[in-house]
């Protein structure tokens, strides 16, 4: 069975249209005074992204476009229904869409733009990683090989597990080491952990390793190892502030590039998901939607809907999405 982990999506800034007319933009801000809006009732089958200023959200075999802050429908892409496909990942590259479908036949990646039109589609009869998208590009490994858009280069077989941070791509092998290469495939290092890798996060300062009982900080140059810690991420971290967010099984922490503790809050509950503005972050956690300033100072609590498991900034509001949808807006 192969286990799918999804990263964390990145947040976009973009512009409220009024019926007035363009207004300014109000900023991405986890400090706003929050009330809660409108709700929708799509059962996402993987994680949602923000494209513009709308709510893009995989749903079995569909990709729906909502509007925000309103969560009003768009528009809606249906794959076809010859093989079963169902949606687990959307994202965002060179101002498209992209969408992957899996079923028994493998995958199917196909390309939208911001109406929902099909520019093309590509079936693969293997299923690789969920893609990762950066600087406009579509980077996938699967099996041997590492895919970067259409070009193509070897790699020892691999976890299905990808993170790119300026120029630089990661992977595990199924042996268990990290290897870190350019995008012509030449490999800059590869570092061998003993502990089990379950996901990667590479910021520009660092790559870190998440691991079934410890988080490990590598060098991103060379490979070595800067610090780890006792610490069971319990979902993707985030950057903040210069430091790096850890939800663990009760709360969060913040630790700086030495790996020092900088701050931490006892949430009562595991973050099952977090995400961070300028100046706070805001966590998924057991059916709350808690949000904390730069210092995890906890400033705002929700309760969120049944089956939320992401929650993402955009400017004047949250959104929460899983097994439906709600926006929090800032007054």
């Amino acid at each position: 069975m192969m286990t799918r982990t999804f990263g964390v999506v990145s947040t976009l800034a973009f512009l409220l249209l009024t019926s007035c007319g363009q207004s300014p933009a109000k900023p991405v801000s986890a400090t706003a005074r929050f009330v809660e809006g409108t709700s929708a009732g799509y059962h996402s089958t993987g994680k949602v992204s923000l494209f513009g200023d709308s709510l893009i959200i995989p749903v079995e075999g569909s990709v729906v476009s909502l509007s925000l802050p309103g969560l009003e429908p768009e528009w809606k892409y249906d794959a076809p229904t010859d093989k079963g496909w169902q949606c687990v990942y959307v994202g965002t590259a060179s101002n498209n869409i992209v969408c992957v479908f899996q079923s028994m036949a493998g995958d199917l990646t196909v390309h939208l733009d911001g109406k929902g039109r099909e520019i093309s589609k590509n079936q693969n009869e293997k299923m690789g990683s969920l893609p990762k998208t950066y600087s406009g590009k579509i980077y996938r490994v699967e099996g041997e090989s590492v895919f970067v858009g259409e070009k193509r280069f070897p790699v020892p077989l691999s976890l299905p597990m990808i993170e790119i941070n300026g120029g630089n791509i990661y992977t595990v092998t199924v042996e268990g080491e990290i290897q870190a290469r350019n995008e012509s495939g030449d490999l800059l290092w590869g570092a061998k952990l003993i502990s089990r890798t379950n996901n990667l996060k590479a910021f520009s300062w660092g790559v870190f390793a998440l691991c079934e009982n410890e988080t490990i900080a590598l060098d991103q140059a060379t490979g070595s190892v800067l610090w780890s810690r006792p610490v069971r991420a319990t979902c993707q971290p985030v950057e903040l502030g210069g430091k790096m967010i850890i939800a663990y099984d009760k709360g969060l922490m913040a630790l700086d590039r030495k790996g020092d503790m900088v701050y931490a809050v006892d949430l009562g509950c595991q973050p099952i998901f977090i995400s961070a503005a300028l100046d706070g972050v805001a966590a998924i956690c057991t059916g709350k939607l808690i949000v904390t300033d730069l210092k995890l100072t906890k400033i705002s609590e929700f309760v969120a809907p049944d089956g939320a498991n992401q929650v993402e900034f955009f400017p004047g509001g949250m959104v929460v999405s899983g097994y439906s949808q709600r926006v929090f807006v800032a007054e």
